[in-house]
C-alpha cells in the first residue's frame, strides 16, 4: 500500500512520441539559439566554496516527502557545502561539482521547462554531475533537450506498487547488489525506467527481477561529454534504511568520491612489552600506506607490508590505538579501536632505584636492601640494574657505588633523563612513574 493516498483528479494529456523522436534524432537543434540569449548559463554565479546545487521548485518542496530536505541533511553530514536556489533558469551551474533536483511526484510534482532542460542539458555537457528525481520526468511529462543526453527512457508510465528499492551491479558503473530498502515515499505513477544509450545502466529495481526506478548515464561512454547523471524515479526522502549510505552510493556513482566499500579494514591486538605497547595485526589485502593513532593521534605512517609497530614508552593510563589502511585511489579504513591499560613504570632513569629524580647513595643502600633483606621492594628494580645485565646482582650495587664516588662508568642507557630499557628482560616494571 502507498503511504499517501492515490490522487483522484484526472493527469492532464501528454503528446511524447514526436518530441521525443525529434530530440533523439536532433539533440543540438533545440538548443540556445531557439531559445533566445540568456536562458542557458549566465545569471547569478556559484557560491564561492559551494560544492552542490540543490533545485527543489516550490510545489515539489510542499509535497508530503522532503527528499531535497533529507538530500541536504545527508550532504551536509559529509561535510559539503550545499547552496539552494529557487528557479534554475539563468543560474549558473557550471561552478558546482553536482547538482540536485526534485521534481516530486504527481500531483506534487514540478513538470521540467523546455528552458530548464536547456539549463540541465548544458550543465551536463560541460561535465556536470547530475543527480534528478521525479515520478513522471521519462514517461509522462513533455520531453525537454534534458532528455536527449541524458540516457534514460521510460517503457512504461508505472503504478503505484513500488514496496521496495534494491541497487543493482551498474558496471562499469558501481555495484550496488547488496543495498536494498523498503520504500515509503510517494507511489503514484512512478516512471519504470532503463537506459536507451549505450553509456547508461539500470542502477536501482523495484526488487530483483523488477522493473528500473534508477539508471546511470556514463556520458563518455555514449560518445558526448564525459557527464553522469543519475535520474530516479522514486525519492530518496522515501528510502528507509540509512540514507547517508544511500547517498554514499549515488556520490560513488557520479565520481564524486572514490568507491572504498571494498577497503578490508585492519584488526590490531595490543601487547604490553618492556619497551612500551606492540600494536600488531594481521594483512587481509593489498595495501598502500598504513598509519597508526594513539587517542586519535598519528604516532607513526608504516610501509603496507609492516604487521606490527612498538609504541615506545607511552603515557600510563588506559590507551586507544587505530590502524587506518589506505589504498592507491585515495580510500582509508580505520580500524575498530584496540584499548590496553600502560601501567606506571615504562620509564626509568638507570641508577635511580628509588625513583626520587636522581642517582646519589640512598639508591645504592636500596638496591643492597633488594639485594639482602628479604621482603624489600625496590620502587624500581629495572633501575638498579646498573649495568642492564637483565639481573640484580652485588656488581650492580658495587658499579654504582663506584659510578658516584669514585669516577667509575655511567650506568647503562637511559641515563640522566627518563627513558626505556631497550633490552628484553624478566625484571618488573617501576612502581613509580620516573620524575624528569
Amino acid at each position: 500500500m502507498p503511504l499517501h493516498p492515490i490522487p483522484t483528479q484526472p493527469r492532464p494529456r501528454r503528446v511524447r512520441a514526436l518530441a521525443r523522436a525529434l530530440l533523439l534524432a536532433c539533440p543540438m537543434l533545440l538548443g540556445p539559439a531557439l531559445l533566445g540569449a540568456g536562458l542557458s548559463g549566465g545569471g547569478p554565479g556559484a557560491t564561492a566554496g559551494a560544492t552542490d546545487l540543490i533545485w527543489c521548485p516550490p510545489a515539489v518542496h510542499g509535497g508530503p516527502v522532503a527528499s531535497d530536505l533529507a538530500m541536504q541533511a545527508a550532504l551536509i553530514d559529509r561535510g559539503r557545502v550545499v547552496v539552494r536556489c529557487d528557479s534554475l533558469v539563468g543560474f549558473d551551474l557550471g561552478g558546482y561539482e553536482s547538482v540536485w533536483v526534485f521534481l516530486g511526484v504527481f500531483p506534487h510534482n514540478h513538470p521540467l521547462t523546455f528552458a530548464e532542460g536547456v539549463e540541465l542539458r548544458d550543465y551536463l555537457l560541460g561535465g556536470g554531475r547530475l543527480y534528478i528525481e521525479g515520478g513522471d520526468i521519462w514517461g509522462y511529462d513533455i520531453l525537454t533537450p534534458l532528455n536527449a543526453i541524458d540516457g534514460i527512457a521510460a517503457s512504461a508510465d508505472g503504478g503505484s506498487d513500488l514496496a521496495q528499492v534494491v541497487g543493482v551491479d551498474a558496471s562499469p558503473g558501481p555495484d550496488l547488489s547488496d543495498l536494498a530498502s523498503d520504500y515509503s515515499g510517494e507511489n503514484f505513477h512512478l516512471d519504470h525506467l532503463h537506459g536507451d544509450l549505450p553509456g547508461a545502466t539500470t542502477l536501482f529495481t523495484s526488487g530483483p527481477g523488477g522493473y528500473g526506478v534508477g539508471v546511470l548515464h556514463r556520458g563518455g561512454d555514449s560518445g558526448l561529454a564525459d557527464f553522469r547523471a543519475i535520474g530516479a524515479s522514486f525519492e530518496f526522502g522515501g528510502w528507509t534504511e540509512d540514507p547517508d549510505l544511500l547517498l554514499e552510493v549515488l556520490l560513488i556513482a557520479l565520481d564524486l568520491i572514490p568507491d572504498c566499500r571494498g577497503l578490508v579494514p585492519l584488526s590490531p591486538a595490543c601487547s604490553l612489552r618492556p619497551q612500551g605497547v606492540e600494536v600488531s595485526w594481521a594483512l587481509p589485502a593489498l595495501y598502500e600506506e598504513l598509519e597508526v593513532l594513539r587517542d586519535g593521534e598519528s604516532i607513526a605512517i608504516l610501509s603496507p607490508t609492516v604487521t606490527s609497530h612498538l609504541d615506545i614508552a607511552p603515557p600510563a593510563g588506559v590507551r586507544s590505538y587505530t590502524v587506518v589502511a589506505r589504498d592507491a585511489i585515495g580510500c582509508e579504513a580505520p580500524s575498530e579501536p584496540a584499548e590496553i591499560e600502560v601501567p606506571v613504570g615504562l620509564l626509568l632513569r638507570r641508577g635511580d632505584v628509588d625513583a626520587s629524580g636522581g642517582i646519589d647513595i640512598v639508591d645504592a643502600v636500596e638496591l643492597l636492601r633488594g639485594l639482602f633483606v628479604p621482603g624489600t621492594v625496590l620502587a624500581c628494580s629495572d633501575a638498579g640494574d646498573f649495568n642492564d645485565s637483565g639481573h640484580l646482582e652485588i656488581t650492580d650495587a658495587i658499579s654504582l657505588l663506584s659510578h658516584l664516588f669514585a669516577a667509575g662508568p655511567a650506568p647503562a642507557p637511559p641515563v640522566g633523563d627518563c627513558g626505556v630499557d631497550q633490552s628484553e628482560d624478566s625484571l618488573p616494571p617501576c612502581d613509580l612513574e620516573c620524575t624528569p
